[in-house]
């Protein structure tokens, strides 16, 4: 499991700007802030990542971010069994369809 967050992510988690994300690293607030190679623009390509885990993320956004991946991990987990139940029927149909 991914447990670093972008700035975006931050920021949308604590309700702020980029910005005061991005403004809160530079005065050191997050200790576990480190630039990354990612798809950032105008920065060679390196982007922020802040650990789920830093001292000054609140327990409200660890929350938030634990409840958002386990939405995300049970939506992916029924996507996943619909698509297995379809190649079931697929495989059914191809072979009652070529039994007959």
């Amino acid at each position: 499991m991914n447990e670093w967050l972008s700035v975006s992510e931050l920021a949308e988690f604590l309700n702020v700007t980029r910005h005061a994300v991005q403004k809160s690293i530079q005065r050191g607030k997050y200790k576990t802030a480190i630039k990354t190679e990612g798809n950032g623009v105008g920065q060679g390509g390196l982007i922020w990542k802040i650990h789920i885990l830093d001292p000054a993320i609140s327990k409200r956004v660890k929350f938030l971010y634990y409840q958002h991946r386990i939405e995300l991990i049970e939506k992916q987990k029924g996507e996943l069994v619909d698509r297995e139940i379809g190649l079931y029927n697929q495989m059914l149909s191809d072979f009652y369809g070529s039994y007959n």
